[in-house]
C-alpha cells in the first residue's frame, strides 16, 4: 500500500507478485496518492486459480465501487508521480524533524528510521507501557499515537512498549511540538 513512497527510490523492492510464483501484491490509492476515503484497489499474482477465487469472492461480496470513487481514483492515478513527489516532499521534511527529536531523546525513545512509507514504530525505553504513554498524549496533547498493542502480532512478539506515529501529514511539525512540551514540562 506504500509503495512509492520509498524514502531511496533506487531501493525499491520488486513486486512480490514479479518475484515469486505464489507472491501477492496488493496496492491501492489510499496510502501513497493519499485517498484514503476511496477504498480502491488492486490485486497481482501469477497464481491464476487463487485470482479467480478471489474475483469470484469480491463478486459476491461486491457489485461495484461507487462511479465517483473511481473516477476520483483515476484521476489520481493519471496525476500519481505529482501526488508522490508531494507526499515524498512532505515526508522528507517530516523525517527530519523526527530525527531531530528522537536524536534528542535516545533516553526516552527508541528510533528506527524507516525506509519507507509515512509510518514509524517507536519504542519507549521509560518502563511505560505504550498504552499508558498514547492515553496520556492524546489528553494531554491531543496528539494521537497508536499503540503496538492495536496490531495484530503473534503472542510471542510483545510491542507493549511500542507505538506507531505517522509522519505524512503537513502539521506534524505543530504536532511534534505539542509532544515536545508536554514531555519537557
Amino acid at each position: 500500500m506504500y509503495r512509492g513512497l520509498e524514502h531511496d527510490r533506487a531501493a525499491k523492492l520488486p513486486a512480490a507478485a514479479d518475484s515469486y510464483e505464489k507472491g501477492i501484491s496488493l496496492c491501492g490509492v489510499s496510502k501513497a496518492l493519499s485517498m484514503p476515503g476511496l477504498r480502491i484497489g488492486w490485486v497481482a499474482m501469477q497464481d491464476t486459480a487463487l485470482l479467480q477465487r478471489i474475483m469470484q469472492l469480491r463478486d459476491y461480496t461486491t457489485i461495484c465501487c461507487s462511479a465517483p470513487s473511481e473516477v476520483l481514483a483515476l484521476m489520481g492515478l493519471r496525476q500519481q508521480e505529482t501526488i508522490l513527489q508531494r507526499n515524498m516532499d512532505c515526508i522528507e521534511g517530516n523525517l527530519a524533524h523526527l530525527r531531530d527529536f528522537f536524536r534528542a531523546r535516545t533516553n526516552q525513545f527508541e528510533w528506527h528510521e524507516p525506509t519507507g512509507s509515512s509510518v514509524a514504530f517507536v519504542g519507549l525505553t521509560s518502563g511505560e507501557s505504550a498504552n499508558s504513554f498514547c492515553e496520556h498524549c492524546v489528553t494531554a496533547t491531543g496528539v494521537l499515537l497508536l499503540p503496538g498493542s492495536q496490531f495484530d502480532h503473534e503472542p510471542s512478539d510483545d510491542f507493549s512498549n511500542y507505538f506507531r506515529i505517522g509522519y505524512g501529514r503537513h502539521n506534524l511539525p505543530q504536532c511534534m511540538k505539542q509532544l515536545e512540551s508536554w514531555l519537557d514540562g
